[in-house]
């Protein structure tokens, strides 16, 4: 079963610098390309560090005559974090370790990632660790914390109608999900399908349990001996 990925979820753009990039050029680069964060890369593209949105922000501050026109076109949330004392060129800025994912990380590894080393966004690489973009710690979130109704609506669809190619409407199956809880209710021909319908669903990403309400006609795993 499909696992969601980080490509599925993220959000934030990244924009290549190089090291020696003024500081200044990278205010006015974030606002011209609406960039969250700038990613320094050496002459091959690959990664060296992130100069992120605090540090944008304290460069906007700080950059001769970057007034308040050009904050505006920046994030607000960049705007709050304003400072002052900022370094000269991009490699004073950027702050390493920088760690990164792929778009095919599941958000499950790239939440674990993010919590192991405090990061609030990781960056997006590909298989040569050129930056594609970035994803943030809520931007993971919103991939585990799925709604109850598409929730239980993805395990309609995916463990019952294609997993096990059971019509939940014929066979009067009902699907609940409650803060991320999903029941099952109603029976199945066999006690290996209720299992395999419970396995399916556990995997599904922002299933956090599955309460097991099914029955079930024949027992075909040699689990249960009749007297």
């Amino acid at each position: 079963m499909r696992k969601t990925t980080v490509g599925d979820v993220m959000t934030g753009s990244a924009l290549a610098v190089t090291a020696d990039a003024r500081v200044q050029d990278l205010v006015e680069s974030a606002a011209r390309h609406h960039a969250d964060c700038l990613v320094v890369v050496d002459r091959e593209g690959a990664a060296l560090g992130v100069v992120g949105p605090a540090a944008l922000a304290k460069a906007l501050a700080a950059a001769p005559g970057s007034g308040l026109g050009l904050g505006a076109r920046l994030p607000r949330r960049l705007r709050r974090l304003a400072g002052v004392d900022e370094p000269v060129v991009a490699r004073e800025a950027m702050h390493r370790p920088q760690y990164t994912v792929t778009q095919e990380t599941s958000v499950v590894e790239a939440a674990h990632v993010a919590v192991r080393h405090e990061a609030g966004t990781l960056l997006v690489v590909d298989d040569e660790r050129r930056p594609v973009g970035g994803v943030s710690v809520i931007d993971l979130m919103r991939g585990l914390l799925r709604p109850d109704a598409e929730l239980a609506e993805q395990v309609r669809h995916e463990v019952f109608s294609h997993g096990l190619g059971v019509d939940v409407h014929l066979a009067g199956i009902q699907v609940k999900a409650v803060d991320g809880v999903v029941t099952l209710h109603g029976g199945l021909g066999c006690r290996s399908m209720v299992q395999d319908a419970v396995r399916l669903a556990e995997e599904i990403d922002g299933v956090s349990r599955v309460v097991d309400d099914l029955t079930f006609v024949v027992d075909d795993t040699g689990a249960m001996q009749a007297d």
